[in-house]
């Protein structure tokens, strides 16, 4: 793995770096002014630099130790250490306020809590039952990120139907499933080192508890990450040191960084929630499962800041896209010095996206449910159907195919079992539904017609 030259190398004379940046013509530069081209916080296109890109860029050591030399000139004075962290990582880490960051935590403070959500989506219902088709997909996503190869139509199917695990990867989902219901039900509570090994044995139990060790600490230096061919791009703290690490780390967790005194101690919950899935990355305190409990533990940080919305927004379906970017933020954050803006600043982004993705799915969904209530009242179609019927057609309209069963109405719809299951079988009769199951165990499920102008005919049907 390249090595970035130490700092006692960075710091030249800012002519001598000149010099290395253009050999023919720096004697005719004006000092300041070409320097100032490169003492940027980011590139001219936002991009925070690490020296790797400088010298992919470059292919010339000595321009490059130049240009690296005049960037880390002018990220020094806005650097802000993270005070407490000296004890969970090898020193004090750094981290620049970067306007991309500063913009993300501004925007999920506007919208991702549920006053933001109520006012984004016009304060009316119908986003509600809309953003619940996604409830489930952090967890799968996070599992398929790690190896599961259930496709998300059957793990969603699988929890909704509370069925068993037919296979390891069907394990992890539901074990993420688990997981992320244990970080949103103890969201306001203070972390402590019994729950992280609650929350890895959440994620891990049944799963194959010979190799993950479900609850408890490693008790060996055999585990490190790989990258390719197997090199050793991380070799995590040994484990003798795990415990008063760990207790360092959930005390500088429940520090309440936001209300702090300390002007030099506020840190976004955003950001702080992003740091915290760095450390225990860095920490690897499990065999196995280390990946999944870092990313829910960045959920549960967001959670108990009150941005409710995390709730349906998948970050690592984005991320299980770009495992090599993900991998080189942890990276190029161990390699420069312990700068945490790297990660920050990609997972953010990642962020960004992911909820941006959401919101895009939830308005088109909502534009398709406005639609198809507009043409019933037109037709006069809205006054003849109950209120249980209208929000199981809502439901079948913004659901994109989604299979209902009696458990997913009382869950969702708020009804009772009785007329779940006596609603749903007379739409069977309207030709809506497709009734299918129901052997042994199994429940009923009721597939909805896929069409607009099939649900449109069996609307008809109902009300005759």
């Amino acid at each position: 793995m390249k090595k970035v030259p130490h700092r006692s190398q960075l710091y030249r004379d800012i002519q001598q770096c000149l010099k290395a940046i253009d050999p023919e013509h720096w004697t005719e530069m004006d000092i300041f002014t070409n320097a100032m081209k490169y003492m940027q916080v980011v590139d001219d296109k936002g991009r925070y630099l690490h020296y790797f890109d400088v010298t992919d860029r470059t292919h010339n050591q000595d321009k490059a130790l130049g240009i690296w030399s005049l960037i880390k000139l002018g990220r020094a004075g806005g650097m802000l250490q993270l005070y407490r962290l000296h004890n969970v990582l090898p020193h004090t880490p750094i981290i620049s306020p970067l306007p991309g960051i500063q913009r993300i935590c501004s925007a999920i403070d506007r919208q991702c809590t549920e006053p933001g959500l109520k006012s984004l989506f016009d304060g009316g219902k119908q986003y509600e039952s809309v953003f619940r088709e996604f409830l489930d997909e952090e967890g799968i996503a996070s599992s398929q990120l790690e190896g599961a190869s259930t496709t998300r139509t059957v793990a969603k199917q699988m929890i909704e139907e509370n069925r068993p695990a037919r296979n390891e990867s069907e394990r992890m989902i539901l074990g993420n499933h688990r997981l992320m219901n244990a970080v949103w039900q103890h969201r306001y509570e203070d972390m402590s080192v019994d729950f992280l090994l609650t929350l890895h044995n959440e994620a891990t139990q049944g799963i194959n508890d010979e190799v993950y060790h479900p609850g408890t600490l490693r008790q060996d230096d055999s585990v490190y990450v790989a990258g390719r061919d197997d090199e050793k791009v991380h070799i995590p703290p040994n484990y003798t040191e795990l415990p008063s690490r760990l207790q360092s780390f959930v005390e500088w967790i429940n520090y309440e960084h936001e209300r702090s005194p300390l002007p030099n101690r506020y840190l976004h919950p955003v950001v702080k929630a992003c740091i915290m899935h760095f450390c225990l990355g860095y920490l690897h305190p499990f065999y196995d499962g280390n990946g999944r409990v870092a990313r829910a533990l960045c959920y549960w940080q967001l959670f108990r800041a009150g941005y409710d919305a995390f709730r349906y927004i998948s970050v690592s379906s984005l991320l299980k896209e770009a495992a090599v970017q993900y991998g080189e933020a942890y990276i190029k954050t161990e390699t420069d010095d312990l700068d945490l803006t790297y990660f920050v600043d990609y997972q953010c982004r990642i962020m960004e996206r992911a909820i941006n993705d959401t919101f895009k799915k939830v308005r088109d969904r909502m534009a398709r449910l406005r639609d198809f209530d507009d043409w019933m009242f037109r037709k006069g179609m809205q006054s003849r159907l109950s209120t249980i019927q209208l929000r199981i057609i809502h439901l079948m309209v913004a659901g994109d195919g989604q299979k209902l069963t009696v458990k997913y109405l009382v869950d969702n719809a708020g009804i009772s079992d009785g007329a779940a299951r006596q609603n749903l079988e007379r739409m069977v009769d309207a030709g809506l539904l497709i009734r299918s199951g129901g052997g042994g165990s199994k429940p009923v499920v009721y597939t909805p017609k896929k069409s607009i102008d099939q649900i449109k005919q069996g609307i008809a049907a109902l009300i005759s």
